[in-house]
């Protein structure tokens, strides 16, 4: 296990639920890896406390009911849309098998 600081970060600690977890050699250079084929940078610490916090501030919140129902509309006009575009796939593909139409 490394104890080194790079870009800010402890190699060899990750936080999760407030708690600092270790993780061996292997997996942090697997990340770091990972982050430069992607061309993203690895997260300060204050990053990933900033982050925490703004994700427990987010399990404390209560949603309301207009929320819910913002949220209801919004996954049955995903499901239509999805049916919409499989029906005209469908339809294209009939349209070939039989030749019919232009």
């Amino acid at each position: 296990m490394v104890r080194q600081k790079r870009r800010g970060l402890w190699t060899g600690q990750v936080m999760s639920r407030g708690r600092w977890l270790t993780y061996t050699q292997q997996e942090f250079e697997r990340l770091v890896d990972t982050c430069a084929k992607d061309g993203v940078s690895l997260p300060t610490r204050r990053e990933v406390d900033e982050r925490y916090a703004e994700m427990q501030k987010w399990t404390k919140r209560v949603v309301t009911e207009a929320e819910v129902t913002a949220m209801v509309a919004r996954k049955r006009f995903a499901t239509a849309r999805c049916s919409g575009i499989v029906q005209t796939r469908r339809y294209a593909r009939y349209r070939v098998d039989m030749n019919v139409g232009g």
